[in-house]
């Protein structure tokens, strides 16, 4: 059987996002976002190795830093811009301010 390149759920680019509080951050996109938690893999420490979330028909991939590793020096995420198109661009930002977020530009 042939193995798809691009397997069924993900598109073209698929982002990967190393930030300390995966956990936090997921439970945030699920509020603001609706996003739909695909899978999750604990490390040994219980921090989350590897996660995925599906947003729209979006997957997002998103894991702890490892320092060994170098994929994150940061403490903390402190920047994200979220591009996502909307038909009423003054209500899809009410879900995400109401879940938190700040600093949205319309």
């Amino acid at each position: 059987m042939a193995v798809k390149a691009i397997p069924d759920g993900y598109h073209s680019v698929t982002p990967f996002i190393n930030v300390k509080g995966v956990a936090k951050l997921i439970d945030f996109l699920k509020a603001a976002l609706g996003a739909e938690e695909v899978m999750r893999m604990p490390g040994p420490d219980g921090t989350v190795m590897h996660a995925e979330v599906s947003i729209g028909n979006s997957r997002l991939m998103l894991g702890e830093p490892i320092p060994v590793l170098s994929t994150c020096t940061s403490a903390t995420w402190t920047r994200c811009t979220n591009g996502r198109p909307a038909r009423a661009p003054s209500q899809s930002v009410r879900r995400p301010i109401s879940s938190g977020a700040t600093g949205w530009r319309q």
